[in-house]
């Protein structure tokens, strides 16, 4: 198969220059001879010949571009996810938590082993609670019924008396109470509110009924009772909001619903030691149990321990370097893609031959000599400007801009626009996918 009208004819193993004759035949245009046993064409031609070799179609070079453009936004988005999930897991929802235990204390805190490695607690004050440690969820054991009673606490003026409580789902209990010390239109406030944030919110504005689980204004005597629905702390509060000073009285009647400590893995008692370390194994979810006392010890009713995740660091490493490799790869792709995802030049739109040479030592006649490749400078200096390159005003309008059309520059200004790293047309600034040349008849 050859390739004529004046280009190199491909004959068995060879190439070799055909010539072409002018009008009145005195002038022939000459090509470098090959050498036969050459396996690829010289350098000077390379590029020629390149632009007739098979390449991907449009279509799929589109889809190249817009898969790598995809990955490269989709592994952009997923560091800055990453960075925020390992921030919020370090700083908030696996660090550390301290916490003070009351009577009849039984929490259960669970954890996930994909991101914890151990579970740590450590006693901050007197002996007496003991830890548990469950592969499976324990179960309810039967209620505990505790009473208690307070006689004339005082509320200052404007401030309020809290008593927070840990209860388990199932857990009741009924507040009777009576106001001791007050006169006329002197009133409290008796609310009932889930978790410190409710007692904040409860704080801002404790005279608002929304602001709590139950809320009551009361004179004299009363009674309330509450059933708990979901494990988490409860706040009893009185509020006091005269100008003056004010007492109550109150009876707390409360059934404990506490966890079962049957099926334990391991336990440890802070009598033994200041910190127990509890193992999580790897894919399998942890429960560890914080349980005090029932009953005072050595004068103490309240206990205070902080709860410590050791993280699996791996685990970060892993989810880190896949992120950070995948968003390298891909930009690494696209850089290393962005040359040969411009279209190539189609054979319709390549010179017929290539690049001409004439023989230094050969005289030529001008009437005879084929259209030079260029016209000489004085041809653009009569041209109106907007028939010239509005990039380097020396050269012909000769090329568009795909897909957008615009006739704006030489085909060498075009050229050097496709190979920048993020081609856009200078009259539109839409994205060039190619710069195809325009020849005029």
């Amino acid at each position: 198969m050859g390739r004529s009208s004046g280009g190199y004819v491909e004959q068995g193993s060879g190439m070799y220059a055909s010539s072409q004759a002018g009008a009145s035949g005195a002038y022939e245009h000459s090509y470098p001879q090959l050498d036969p046993s050459a396996t690829a064409p010289p350098p000077a031609l390379s590029s020629y010949y390149d632009s007739y070799r098979p390449r991907r179609s449009r279509t799929q070079d589109l889809q190249w571009r817009e898969f790598l453009q995809f990955g490269y936004r989709f592994f952009t988005i997923a560091i800055f996810i990453t960075a925020f999930a390992s921030a919020w897991m370090l700083l908030s929802l696996y660090s550390s938590q301290q916490t003070e235990m009351g009577l009849n204390y039984s929490r259960l805190v669970t954890t996930n082993s994909i991101f914890v490695k151990e579970m740590q607690v450590l006693n901050l004050g007197a002996t007496g609670p003991v830890f548990y440690y469950f592969s499976k969820p324990p179960v309810y054991d039967h209620p505990i019924i505790w009473k208690e009673e307070h006689e004339n606490v005082a509320i200052e003026a404007f401030d309020n008396e809290q008593f927070k409580f840990w209860l388990n789902k199932g857990s009741s209990f009924k507040i009777s109470y009576d106001m001791t010390m007050g006169h006329g239109k002197d009133s409290l406030i008796l609310a009932i509110v889930k978790g410190e944030d409710g007692f904040l919110e409860w704080k801002s504005d404790p005279s608002n009924p929304n602001s709590a689980l139950k809320w009551k204004r009361f004179r004299d005597d009363g009674s309330m009772s509450f059933e708990v629905d979901e494990d988490n702390e409860y706040f009893i509060v009185f509020g006091n909001l005269n100008s003056h000073r004010l007492e109550v009285s109150f009876q707390l009647k409360m059934h404990f619903v506490l966890y079962s400590k049957e099926g334990a893995e391991s336990l440890c008692s802070t009598v033994l030691a200041d910190i127990c370390p509890f193992p999580v194994t790897f894919l399998e979810k942890g429960y560890l149990l914080l349980s005090s006392p029932i009953v005072e010890q050595w004068g103490v009713n309240v206990w205070s321990v902080k709860v410590l995740y050791v993280p699996r660091w791996l685990t970060y490493f892993l989810l880190w370097g896949f992120v950070v490799l995948g968003f390298v790869i891909t930009k690494a792709m696209m850089k290393y893609f962005e040359g040969r995802l411009h279209y190539p030049v189609d054979v319709e739109q390549g010179p017929l031959i290539a690049p001409q040479t004439v023989p230094s030592g050969k005289a030529t006649n001008s009437s005879q000599d084929l259209a030079p490749s260029a016209p000489p400078a004085q041809y653009y200096e009569n041209l109106p400007e907007d028939q010239l390159c509005t990039i380097c005003l020396d050269a012909l309008k000769d090329s568009f801009m795909d897909p957008c059309g615009h006739r704006c520059t030489c085909y060498a200004c075009g050229t050097r626009i496709q190979n920048e790293d993020s081609p856009k047309c200078p009259i539109c600034r839409q994205s060039v996918h190619m710069v195809r040349r325009i020849y005029d008849s």
